[in-house]
């Protein structure tokens, strides 16, 4: 009996070991401006009150389940008004190949840049200008993520920023020789977490086992 139950504590704590962490590089960036204007030779990816952006990531290489994903981005420039700006993040309808290609008046790719299911939010200071920062994904973008290995888009925008408001960005001057990376937390086993009630209960019951074996 107690090498069964401790058997079934090894299978449970196995389920929460993360198999690898996996670093990816971009396979593309750039941004939309409000007109629709993208240079697919262009890899800035400023945030603007006038440019949305967007990151790219092959995700063929990811065979086991991802249960947590940071994006970590260069952060270059920041200039608006306040010392902080808001950065949210979306998921991508646009197909990959039409996206990276680029183009001008292609108004429907920037309103999907901006609109969408939430991937994640972050609060970005003035003086991270220049630093690397860290843009933790959120469960919508996990499991988008485990739905679909294979080339994965999203993209961001400046909360409360609109053309013709003062001009403010984000990741300006970005691109060139600095990579996006997408850090990714793999498991073996589908990211299924027990509540925590009925982890302490089974764990009070093995205690209990253990306790009534030694007398």
């Amino acid at each position: 009996m107690q090498k069964t139950a401790l058997f079934l504590v090894m299978l449970m704590l196995c389920a929460w070991i993360s198999a690898a962490t996996i670093t990816l590089t971009h396979y593309e960036r750039g941004w939309y401006d409000y007109s629709g204007v993208h240079n697919a030779t262009n890899d800035n990816y400023i945030a603007s009150t006038e440019h949305r952006d967007f990151f790219v990531f092959d995700l063929s290489s990811v065979t086991d389940y991802i249960v947590d994903a940071t994006l970590k981005v260069y952060s270059a420039s920041f200039s608006g008004v306040a010392a902080t700006e808001i950065y949210r993040m979306f998921d991508v309808l646009t197909p990959v190949a039409t996206l990276v290609a680029g183009g001008t008046g292609l108004t429907s790719i920037y309103n999907d840049l901006g609109a969408g299911t939430v991937y994640a939010e972050r609060t970005v200071l003035s003086s991270e200008a220049g630093q690397t920062i860290n843009i933790t994904l959120n469960s919508n973008a996990i499991a988008a993520m485990n739905a679909n290995h294979s080339l994965f888009a999203m993209a961001g925008i400046l909360v409360n920023g609109a053309p013709g408001d003062p001009y403010r960005y984000i990741f300006g001057g970005s691109g060139g020789a600095v990579a996006t990376q997408l850090v990714l937390n793999t498991s073996l086993t589908p990211p299924v977490v027990p509540e925590f009630n009925t982890l302490a209960l089974f764990g009070l019951g093995l205690l209990a086992l253990f306790v009534s074996k030694k007398h």
